[in-house]
């Protein structure tokens, strides 16, 4: 009998070993995840503040690079239509990751019109740098669609982005403060809204960049992943828009569009190149660097896009429209978006430029 108990106390030590080998690594991970939360930067914001949308309330929804964040104010759309929208956005987001994001929305959203920003079919890559690619995903609950976003995002770095410490631990003190004064400044990005405010001066006010009638190929993958966005919006019954806000263009850039633009001939969804389309837009003065928008531009592209979208697709007024409405995108969004003067060039005041408090 005491042979047969030793025995059984032998069999199960070994067991006790790899249970305790599997808690250590499961707190050594679960710590790594929760150093990585302090240290990395705030890039989360965007979903976030999409997660915390109240539940199918967002009829219109942005995905992209900064060349919508920065350049559509959701705040305009909803006080001149009464339409709800929201930017998820990304710093140099690529089409991979807003696929990803896309997925990730309709767990909660199920947007009437989806908007995708043109600007990453451009990208001449298969892969961000690790940091860059870090920014996209971990924001993302854990789930597998962000296990997915991570595969398409690295092709050997997924454990750095699935806990992010080896690419920030060496960078905490000014990592933090860089991040959290960037917030600071603008706010929670409401409605993912981030305005610029300078005014570029490299062009005369009647500079027009032009266009190109050629037409180049995108990149493979960004073909894969433009074609998987539209085809999954249409699986859910949302309309597309694919679209390019103003931005000085090379001849390569604008063919690459021109392909946008027959990819989304054959399935019949709407494109919309702003640099073809006049519209009232200053290039001289509307313009806070090569592509992205001042406060005059933002207002003067959310204005002509409101018109478009109110012209080709069916969105409801959800309380806007100039009227006494209220609801999330007015308290939220429209009071970092009141009027003030912008100087030009540290000279004058312009007259009645938008900025966000």
């Amino acid at each position: 009998m005491i042979m047969g108990n030793k025995s059984f106390v032998l069999a199960e030590a070994p067991m006790k070993k790899v249970l305790g080998g599997i808690s250590f690594a499961a707190i050594v991970l679960l710590l790594l995840s929760a150093v990585g939360r302090f240290l990395e930067p705030e890039g989360r914001l965007w979903c976030q503040n999409m997660y915390a949308l109240e539940e199918d309330s967002a009829d219109v929804m942005f995905f992209g690079s900064s060349n919508v964040y920065s350049n559509i104010n959701p705040a305009i759309l909803y006080e001149k239509a009464g339409i709800t929208s929201y930017i998820m956005g990304g710093s140099g987001q690529p089409i991979w990751n807003s696929y990803y994001y896309l997925r990730e929305a309709y767990q909660t959203q199920h947007p009437k019109l989806v908007v995708i920003d043109m600007k990453s079919l451009i990208y001449d890559v298969d892969y961000m740098d690790l940091p860059e690619a870090y920014l996209q995903v971990e924001g993302l609950k854990w789930s597998f669609n962000k296990l997915e976003a991570i595969k398409a995002s690295s092709e050997q770095e997924a454990l750095s982005l699935l806990f992010g410490y080896p690419i920030y631990h060496t960078r905490w003190r000014e990592n933090k403060a860089l991040f959290m004064e960037d917030n600071d400044k603008y706010g929670a990005m409401e409605m993912g809204f981030y305005p610029v405010y300078n005014v570029h001066h490299a062009f005369p006010p009647d500079y027009h960049p032009g266009v190109s009638a050629d037409v180049t190929k995108m990149r493979e993958k960004n073909e894969t992943y433009l074609r998987k966005m539209i085809e999954l919006a249409q699986e859910k019954g949302s309309e597309v828009l694919l679209l390019k806000t103003p931005y000085v263009i090379n001849e390569y850039a604008d063919s690459i569009y021109n392909h946008a633009e027959q990819i989304a001939a054959e399935y019949q969804v709407a494109c919309l190149n702003m640099n073809k389309v006049d519209f009232g837009f200053v290039y001289g003065l509307e313009l806070a660097d090569t592509e992205h928008l001042n406060n005059y531009g933002v207002k003067r592209v959310t204005d002509y896009l409101c018109e478009y979208m109110q012209a080709n697709f069916e969105l409801p007024n959800r309380g806007g429209g100039g009227g006494g409405g209220g609801g999330v995108w007015r308290t939220k969004a429209a009071p970092r978006c009141h009027w003030v003067g912008l100087t030009q060039g540290g000279g004058a005041p312009l007259v009645g430029g938008y900025r966000g408090g």
